[in-house]
Parts: C-alpha cells; sequence; structure tokens
C-alpha cells in the first residue's frame, strides 16, 4: 500500500481524535457527576449516520422526534414537581408524630418550626432537583442526537459539547464580554441582582401569594372545617409542576435553538461579507448594532456570542475595550447616512439578533417598532416577525428573512 496514503489515513485519525478529544478524556463521575454522566449519554446517543443538508433546516421525521422528547420532558418534569409536593405532606399529615411542631419566640416573634419537616423538605428538594438535571441531561442529548448536532467531523467539536453541557445544567456563560458586549449595560448593580434573583424565585413567590390569596378567601371557613387546610398545602402541587414542566421545556427549547443557529448565522455573515465587506462605513457601526441587541435582549446568550464572533472575524473588527457607553440616537444618526444596501444588511442583522435566541418577546417587538418609526430603517409587520421566528424555531431556515426586501 502507498506509503504517503497510510501517513494520510494515520494523520486523519489522528486529527479525528484530537476532535473528540473531550468525548473520549476520562471523567470521574465523583468529581463531576453530571458531566460524566453526559458524556456517557453523548457516546450512547451519538451514533447517527452524518446528513448532508444543512443543520438549520430540519425533515419531517426529525421535527416529529423532537416533538416526541419535548412531550416526554415536560411530562416528566411535571411529574417529579407534583411528587415532590405530594411526598413531602402526605406523610405529614398521615404521620404527625414523625414532625413534631416546636414553638420558637426569636426576638419577639413567635413562630412554629418542625426541625424534621425542614430537613425531609430539604432532602425531597435536592432529589427533586438531581432528577431533573438527569432529565434535562437526557434532553439534550437526545435533541444533539436527532438534529446530528455536533458533526463528529466538525472541527468545533469539543466547543459544542460544552456549550451543550452548560445548557443540560442551566449554566450562563458569558463568553459576549470577549467582544466587550455587555447586555446589562446601563443597569446599576442593584438592577441586575433584582433581575437575576426573580428569574430564580418565581415558583416560590407565586406559590407563597396563591396561598396567601386561597388563605384570605377561605380563612373564617378555615377556622372551621380543617380538611381546607390541608387542601391549601396541596395547591402548590400544580404551582411547582408547572416550573418544573416550564424549566425543562426551556432547556429543551434552549438545546434546539442553540443546534439550528450555528449554520443559519454563519449563511447570514457570508451573505452580508459578499455585499459589504469593503464598506469601511458599514463596518464601523457593526459593533455598536451588536451591543444594541444584546442590551436589547438583556441576555448573555451563547448564540449572541457566535454572531458576534462571526461577524468580527468575517469583518477582521477590532475590539476597542476603552470605548464610551452605547448612544443608540448617535448609532442611528451614523445609520441613516449609509448607503440603502447597508441599511436594509442592518436592519437584517438587528432583526437576525432579535429572533437568534429562540425567543421574540414584546419588548423584542417594541425595540423593533421604534427602529421603524423613528428612523425608517426596517419595513416589516408582526406576522411576518412571528412566521420569521417559527421558521427558525421549526427547523425551516430563515431564507424568507435573507432575501427579504424591508425598505
Amino acid at each position: 500500500m502507498n506509503q504517503k496514503y497510510i501517513k494520510k489515513k494515520l494523520k486523519l485519525s489522528s486529527n479525528l481524535s484530537k476532535k473528540m478529544s473531550i468525548i473520549n478524556e476520562p471523567i470521574s463521575w465523583w468529581k463531576n457527576p453530571t458531566l460524566y454522566y453526559f458524556q456517557k449519554l453523548f457516546k450512547e446517543k451519538n451514533t447517527k449516520i452524518e446528513r448532508d443538508e444543512a443543520k438549520e433546516l430540519l425533515n419531517d421525521i426529525e421535527r416529529t422526534e423532537l416533538q416526541k422528547t419535548k412531550n416526554y420532558i415536560i411530562f416528566w418534569a411535571a411529574c417529579y414537581g407534583a411528587c415532590g409536593v405530594i411526598f413531602l405532606y402526605i406523610p405529614f399529615y398521615l404521620f404527625p408524630f414523625l414532625f413534631p411542631i416546636y414553638q420558637v419566640n426569636l426576638w419577639g416573634i413567635q413562630f412554629s418550626f418542625s426541625l424534621s419537616f425542614t430537613i425531609y423538605g430539604l432532602f425531597l428538594a435536592i432529589l427533586e432537583i438531581v432528577l431533573l438535571i438527569i432529565l434535562n441531561l437526557k434532553a439534550v442529548a437526545k435533541v444533539s442526537h436527532i438534529c446530528n448536532f455536533p458533526n463528529q467531523k466538525d472541527r468545533n467539536f469539543d466547543k459544542h459539547f460544552k456549550i451543550l453541557y452548560e445548557v443540560s445544567i442551566e449554566k450562563q456563560a458569558k463568553e459576549l464580554l470577549d467582544f466587550d458586549i455587555n447586555p446589562m449595560e446601563g443597569l446599576s448593580k442593584w438592577q441586575i441582582s433584582l433581575y437575576s434573583i426573580w428569574n430564580k424565585i418565581k415558583a416560590t413567590l407565586s406559590n407563597m401569594l396563591l396561598k396567601m390569596l386561597v388563605g384570605r378567601v377561605l380563612g373564617r371557613f378555615m377556622l372551621r372545617y380543617s380538611f381546607l387546610s390541608f387542601l391549601v398545602d396541596f395547591i402548590s402541587l400544580p404551582i411547582f409542576a408547572f416550573w418544573d414542566a416550564y424549566t425543562s421545556y426551556r432547556v429543551f427549547r434552549e438545546t434546539k435553538v442553540r443546534v439550528l443557529a450555528p449554520d443559519t448565522i454563519r449563511r447570514f455573515v457570508i451573505t452580508f461579507k459578499r455585499k459589504l465587506y469593503h464598506d469601511e462605513n458599514f463596518k464601523a457601526v457593526l459593533l455598536d448594532c451588536l451591543r444594541f441587541i444584546a442590551i436589547a435582549k438583556r441576555s448573555f446568550h451563547h448564540n449572541h456570542y457566535i454572531l458576534a464572533e462571526n461577524i468580527v472575524n468575517g469583518f477582521d473588527l477590532v475590539i476597542d475595550k476603552n470605548r464610551e457607553k452605547l448612544n443608540l440616537e448617535m448609532l442611528l444618526q451614523t445609520i441613516k447616512k449609509l448607503s440603502p444596501e447597508a441599511r436594509i444588511t442592518l436592519a437584517k442583522l438587528f432583526i437576525l439578533g432579535m429572533l437568534v435566541d429562540g425567543y421574540l418577546s414584546k419588548r423584542d417587538w417594541i425595540v423593533l417598532k421604534n427602529l421603524d418609526k423613528t428612523e425608517d430603517l426596517i419595513s416589516f409587520n408582526y406576522k411576518e416577525l412571528k412566521k420569521w421566528e417559527q421558521d427558525f424555531i421549526k427547523g425551516r431556515g430563515l431564507k424568507d428573512l435573507l432575501n427579504a426586501d424591508l425598505h
């Protein structure tokens, strides 16, 4: 056999093993149990035959499989949330001697407290969290398998693997700061803290508010009929079932969005670059446009990082760490002076930036609508925008947006 051919095959094999190093790297389960389990799931699932078509497009079979996966994780996540409430209160009412209640006086405030019930509740909460993490890890691995992402031949395989793992454990990366883009720009520290706390305690607050409401409505009846106080405790069942299901659904949706985004973004940036790479005025506003998108979304979303990475590398932009804060009025005035083609391209960039994280909120719509009204930059309607959002989410691609005439 030809020696050059053998060397070439060995080199290719060596390169592939380097790319696959993270999935074959030995990980101790006691050091990082979630990564160990995710790696194991990935090895089992990631055996699909390579596809020729772009990863941004899904066929009918893949859409059906993804729908089944979504239904599966929503059902089981809701079950875990409901069972957490059932297993917390049923033993409490059936075996009250196991959970003695003491009257505690603290700084003149008297309240009831059961140490055994608190410990038991913490145990159930930890168990529920563990089960949800396992469910999310399975969901991410399943979506990855269905969509064949990341492709085993992809030179960024390790990077994509780590990104999907971060989705499964709901870890928020802050890679956008590498490009001096801070979605929280303009907010004070206490505003950022409140924003983060609210996102973490929605379930607990909604449970407390509903119990208070029901307590007020049934107050006098609860004194007469003791079984009503039993029912009030179980009001939290649908609340925690809903929030657990919603959280797992968000993990599923986030995985799907991250799988579909890279090729979509790459296609847009290649088109932008082909038309406007040599337009220095256009290139001069790109970073501020990316900052505007990130600030409007108020999120360190990985897809915005991919968008920024492709734009910066594609147009050979230089990051200025000493820049001033974004001045939107000045940015819009600069955009008005650009060529019509450059303005339309930026309009598509703004819309892509709002859609690429998979969530088009009312706030996003208002931001885009204000751009339309104030500077005549974008011309579209809400139905069209929602259609593009659904095209992206359902794996039909954003070809219509790329080819749209927004002026």
